[in-house]
């Protein structure tokens, strides 16, 4: 019974321990990195800049995005793909309508501004497009083409897969390697830096968003964790979804 009597206090302990603490509706609380401290950094082209992670999976976008679960590549800001010239030539169709989070529209000039800055500054083509493209050109508002040195399929991935930045903002950037870009403009889903501390950050939805009814939730909230312990420990806890 004395054992008993010790032993209550601290079951009673865990188990108010274990209830969630209460959090804001239409926020999901993710934990995907493990870091200590949140540096604000949303560069998505300078695969070096170590960048917070929804910076290429929730703020920026790309023109196709393979779905493993379907084992195909889907239509994103591109809406269908084509060849020509014996395989030397790859045209993109660009979804219309599409808007930049200020509200600019997005167009062909972006995506050639984009593999533009890749070509000036060798930095930021981790994929080495430039080695087997030779020209990227717009052919109207809505299509891209893009010119290979040689008949190379597997580029198609490394094109289709890039993310693509305004140029209306970053033709203004002096030096887009070390650019930190606080405060970020693009298509995605969450393009919103409502809160930025060392321990927790929040991106609110883009108001703009071309996927209608997208996305489900109002906002994600990022918590620091140092190691993978801690981050089990607050999912246990309900901190995180």
């Amino acid at each position: 019974m004395k054992f008993a009597r010790v032993l209550l206090p601290f079951v009673l302990l865990l188990a108010c321990s274990s209830e969630p603490r209460p959090r804001p509706p239409g926020v999901l609380f993710v934990s995907v990195e493990q870091q200590s401290a949140w540096v604000r950094n949303f560069n998505p082209m300078f695969a070096g800049a170590n960048a917070r992670w929804p910076t290429r999976a929730g703020i920026y976008e790309c023109l196709e995005v393979f779905s493993s679960a379907q084992g195909k590549w889907v239509p994103w800001l591109a809406t269908a793909h084509a060849w020509a010239d014996e395989q030397k030539t790859l045209r993109f169709t660009l979804r219309e309508n599409v808007l930049w989070s200020d509200g600019k529209p997005f167009t062909a000039d972006d995506v050639v501004f984009t593999f533009g800055l890749m070509k000036k500054h060798a930095a930021l083509d981790a994929g080495g497009v430039w080695s087997f493209i030779t020209d990227v050109k717009a052919e109207g508002p809505h299509t891209v083409a893009f010119t290979f040195s040689r008949v190379f399929l597997p580029g198609f991935t490394y094109l289709a897969h890039q993310v693509v930045v305004p140029r209306h903002i970053w033709e203004h950037v002096a030096d887009p390697v070390t650019f930190t870009n606080p405060e970020p403009v693009a298509t995605g889903p969450f393009t919103q830096v409502t809160l930025f501390r060392n321990q927790v950050y929040e991106l609110g939805r883009n108001p703009h968003y071309w996927m209608p009814g997208k996305p489900a939730v109002s906002a994600l909230r990022f918590l620091a964790f140092p190691t993978n312990d801690q981050a089990n420990m607050a999912l246990v806890e309900g901190e995180v979804d």
